[in-house]
């Protein structure tokens, strides 16, 4: 990052802070996050399960995508998550 910045330059860093605690009560525990109707009059639900590797610290997210009552899609996501400690060590 040195060799990218001018003299007094500043590197600034905006990442997600996880909240463990928030993950674990979350991890397994199937969630309705949203629920709308869209302009065209369709009714979409969509539900959570998420899965936290401590291992790897990457939690995998499904979204269960429901539309007028029928299941629709998934929709995955998986995130490596970064704590503050492990941050300020790599930037060192």
């Amino acid at each position: 990052v040195n060799n990218h910045l001018k003299d007094g330059g500043l590197f600034l860093l905006d990442c997600f802070n996880p909240n463990i605690q928030f993950i674990v009560e979350g991890e397994k525990e199937q969630k309705e996050i949203a629920k709308y109707t869209t302009n065209d009059g369709r009714d979409i639900l969509i539900k959570q399960i998420m899965r936290y590797e401590n291992k790897t610290q990457i939690n995998r997210i499904e979204w269960q995508y429901y539309i007028n009552g029928k299941f629709d899609s998934i929709q995955n996501l998986d995130m490596r998550l970064y704590f503050p400690q492990e941050l300020d060590s790599y930037l060192e």
